[in-house]
């Protein structure tokens, strides 16, 4: 009996997590990256009464098969007549649920009553004929006929959506501004623009326009790891970085790192502003220096800073942050928070805070987070590739980080640059 339990957990869990991975439409619910916690209780439930109802079904049928075929074995009969009693126990309670739910609210259109997420949330709600789907992030596939989009979300804060004519963005596109309302067919696609404060936009055009090979600009509120998912690798020219009101949020500023290869590796280039070329020389500015280039970008990283920060940290040519006054070969140079946002020649820095201290051709080995919330961005000096620090433990060490990708000693490949970050906690 338990070996069966298993396999029928391992089935239910598969399906819901094929239903979660693929943003497959359930009990007229959606489920997204930004959906909320009413939304995944009744996702969910609705999702359990229908695997439950299945469950009792299988077990009835299995049972009954054994009842059958048990003979004279009264043990075997007892234990089939056992589990069909339960069965139908189970799909009692669950039926009993609907009836008691029913009973709350007699016209809703699906088997719970949908929770009034979207008198709270952003984004949009497809109307439909089993009543409003909510989502806030790009749908791969509808599973329904919408006769229509309600906003929730104001146009400051989201710009428009696209809607595709084929599932995972392909075929033809039309824009949908914000307040404006088209149906949306089954086997389409939704494309969300978002503007509010912390996204950022990616343009194939330059000066943040839409180029002649996409259909559309991309937007996001969170890191992105490789742009290849989102058919948009290797294919920007201009970005716009969405700040804050400072009446809403005096001390926050967001910006990001703009990589060449996915996972944050790579050439890199950062910034806190807009930059309508992403090939042009920023001149005196440190953001975009080295400028990545056209048709570089593969993977961002945000970041979340504070105008006036604390952060401070200190590099050691040793591991787990170890230094010995007495020893000469052991170096350690602290980066306070007046040099935030700046790219700093590790060598010339060092020896300016430190007289006597010489970081030529040395391995820096870790990182100590002394103050604040830093963030770390070191680069190389010979192929200017990058790589990202923040302090995501209670330890204050980050140890050995040579074996990242912006170390090869034998070819004279070692980090020559850092910039310091004051990150909101």
């Amino acid at each position: 009996m338990k070996k069966y339990l298993i396999i029928l957990f391992l089935f239910i869990f598969n399906i819901a997590y094929a239903l979660e991975a693929d943003y497959e439409t359930f009990g007229g619910r959606t489920i997204s990256s930004g959906s909320t916690l009413g939304d995944y209780i009744a996702y969910y439930f609705n999702l359990g009464l229908a695997v439950a109802a299945g469950a009792a079904v299988l077990i009835i049928t299995f049972a009954g098969i054994n009842y059958l075929i048990s003979g004279d074995n009264f043990s075997k009969r007892l234990i089939a007549k056992k589990m069909i009693f339960n069965s139908l126990f189970g799909l009692f309670l669950a039926l009993g649920a609907i009836a008691i739910l029913n009973t709350f609210n007699p016209d809703m259109d699906t088997v719970i009553p949908v929770i009034n997420s979207q008198e709270y949330v952003d984004g949009i709600n497809l109307v439909g004929p089993s009543g409003k789907t909510w989502t806030n992030d790009n749908l791969i596939k509808t599973n329904e006929n919408y006769t229509g989009i309600e906003w929730l979300s104001p146009a400051e804060d989201l710009y428009s959506v696209y809607v595709f004519e084929k599932p995972e963005f392909s075929g033809d596109s039309i824009e949908v501004p914000n307040g404006s309302s088209v149906p949306v067919p089954i086997d389409h696609s939704i494309w969300f623009l978002w503007n509010k404060p912390g996204s950022y936009i990616l343009y194939n055009g330059i000066n943040f326009t839409k180029g002649t090979d996409k259909q559309l600009p991309f937007s996001s509120v969170k890191d992105n790891k490789a742009l290849s998912t989102d058919i948009f690798d290797n294919a920007t020219k201009s970005i716009k970085i969405n700040q804050p009101k400072p009446e809403d949020d005096p001390e926050t500023e967001y910006g990001a790192i703009l990589f060449t290869e996915d996972r944050f590796q790579g050439n890199c280039a950062w910034t806190f502003h807009d930059i309508a070329d992403l090939s042009a020389d920023p001149g005196d500015s440190p953001e975009n220096n080295l400028p990545i280039g056209l048709d570089q970008l593969s993977s961002i990283k945000r970041i979340v800073g504070l105008k006036a920060g604390d952060a401070v940290v200190t590099i050691y040519n040793r591991a787990n942050c170890q230094w010995f006054n007495e020893d000469k070969s052991s170096k350690k140079c602290t980066i306070p928070t007046a040099s935030s946002k700046q790219n700093l020649d590790i060598v010339s820095f060092c020896e300016a805070q430190n007289p006597g201290v010489d970081f030529t051709n040395e391995e820096i080995l870790s990182i100590e987070f002394n103050a604040g919330n830093p963030g770390v961005l070191l680069k190389e000096g010979k192929n200017n590739t990058c790589q990202y620090f923040e302090k995501n433990s209670p330890n204050t060490c980050i140890s050995l980080i040579k074996y990242g990708n912006i170390y090869n000693p034998e070819e004279g490949i070692l980090p020559a640059q850092i910039t310091l970050f004051s990150l909101k906690k």
